[in-house]
């Protein structure tokens, strides 16, 4: 037994780590059957989607479930769907929309947060917004397009990092990697193989939620923004995996 035991203390320090999908959601959940609404709670380990417009009209500002070979004149054949479907927000007239969902599980050191996001064209001036943020608000390496310019930027705190890729309708996938209690590493990838950005940032206070803001991009379903598989993976240290381990073992000698 003290021999299995040392064999499995050597072993864990060569251990993979395998990850744990703690939160996960996507916009072909039953729950968005009917549309997309504040209260919605698909999928597990988020809280209910908080959706807001800064107009009542309709016509300026509002979200919806769709397509996101819908945008960008229909540019594809690269998607953010899952079973056809995404989360979409429009703004237009000087208006926004905004998404927003807090977690529901705990923030981890190693934990991977990611989404996939679609873009539209967007007027000049005005922006699109995905990513996570910290309880008092602050931005956690959200991606940011600003009409206009040519690249995607990433917004550490109060300053904006140029990513160098540049404007896609294809669509994009983003993950955020914890690496400490302090640091992060966000990658943004295009979808269509058009370029990827790694930025190694830092943050203060507790991650605490996801936000998509459509900050007057332009009307007509060529500047709808689309986000989609919203997701959390925590990765178990080698420890975790050495007492998971030492638990079988000790499980098996006793059946002996």
């Amino acid at each position: 037994m003290n021999r299995l035991l040392a064999l499995l203390c050597l072993s864990a320090l060569s251990l993979p780590s395998f990850a744990a999908i703690v939160a996960q959601d996507n916009a072909s959940d039953a729950v968005y059957n009917d549309g997309w609404q504040t209260g919605d709670n698909g999928g597990f380990g988020f809280n209910a989607w908080n959706l807001t417009a800064s107009t009542a009209n309709a016509s300026n500002a509002g979200r919806f479930i769709g397509s996101s070979l819908g945008n960008a004149g229909g540019d594809g054949p690269q998607n953010i769907d899952t079973s056809g479907e995404a989360w979409g927000l429009y703004a237009n007239g000087g208006n926004s929309s905004t998404a927003i969902r807090t977690f529901s599980v705990p923030v981890e050191v190693g934990n991977v947060y990611s989404f996939n996001l679609d873009n539209g064209f967007i007027d000049n001036g005005a922006s699109i917004t995905a990513g996570f943020y910290t309880a008092g608000n602050i931005s956690v390496g959200a991606v940011d397009f600003i009409g206009g310019n040519p690249n995607y930027f990433i917004k550490d705190g109060a300053t904006n990092v140029n990513s160098g890729v540049g404007f896609t309708g294809k669509g994009l996938t983003y993950t955020m990697t914890v690496t400490s209690a302090t640091t992060y590493a966000a990658t943004l990838t295009r979808l269509d193989g058009g370029g990827t950005f790694t930025h190694n940032g830092t943050f203060s206070g507790v991650i605490d939620k996801f936000q998509v803001f459509n900050t007057n991009a332009g009307g007509g379903g060529d500047r709808n923004l689309y986000v989609n598989s919203l997701a959390i993976d925590a990765v178990p240290e080698p420890a975790t995996m050495l007492v998971l381990g030492l638990g079988a073992a000790l499980a098996a000698r006793r059946r002996k």
